[in-house]
């Protein structure tokens, strides 16, 4: 078998712009923790 060169092969670039990234869904325990503290008025005195 001979030594030779494979032909060059690119990869594809692999972005994805994070604009066009669907949200993550929200945990209901971190979306009532927010409303808690934000209701203490928690985020002004810190």
């Amino acid at each position: 078998m001979a030594m030779g060169q494979r032909p060059a092969q690119r990869q594809a670039d692999l972005w994805i712009a994070t604009d066009r990234l669907a949200p993550a869904p929200a945990h209901a325990f971190y979306q009532q923790l927010n409303a808690l503290l934000a209701a203490a008025g928690f985020d002004l005195f810190c």
